[in-house]
């Protein structure tokens, strides 16, 4: 089914993302590519992916969606409620 081949390189296209910036970005041009890119960019095909479930494999939904949590989370940083900094005084 393509629906599931696309998800897949969607997933492992993240999983790249996110290798490279564990590593650190300027090991790789990709990478350094990655620093000046608006990070949403990585969330839209995920977008796009998500209408096209709906439309096509309502019960794949959710790999599609957690393509965008991961984009959302690990990817761009965001963190829901408050994380204090360890080692600055107050």
């Amino acid at each position: 089914m393509w629906f599931l081949t696309a998800t897949c390189a969607y997933g492992a296209m993240l999983t790249a993302v996110t290798v490279l910036n564990w590593l650190g970005p300027d090991r790789w041009w990709f990478g350094a590519l990655n620093l000046y890119l608006p990070q949403i960019v990585w969330a839209a095909p995920g977008v796009l992916l998500t209408v096209l479930s709906l439309k096509v494999a309502r019960r794949w939904v959710w790999a599609p969606l957690l393509c965008v949590a991961w984009v959302l989370g690990p990817i761009m940083g965001f963190l829901l409620g408050h994380a204090r900094a360890t080692g600055i005084p107050r």
